[in-house]
């Protein structure tokens, strides 16, 4: 998922920086966007963390 997430900010141009660890979860930073991803790879998890991403890196960016 991290992986995905970088490549398509640096498709955009965007910068995605980890910040800090978090008990569940880690929190990291697309172009200035805080961005909480909880430890764990549930599906139900990650197509939430890919919504969230949704204003920054556009609509279904994960299906590309």
């Amino acid at each position: 998922m991290l992986r995905k997430i970088d490549r398509a900010a640096k498709v955009r141009g965007m910068t995605f920086v980890f910040r800090r660890p978090g008990g569940n979860h880690s929190i990291y930073d697309l172009d200035g966007h805080m961005v909480t991803i909880p430890n764990g790879s549930k599906v139900t998890r990650v197509e939430c963390v890919y919504q969230q991403l949704q204003d920054k890196l556009g609509r279904g960016w994960w299906r590309e």
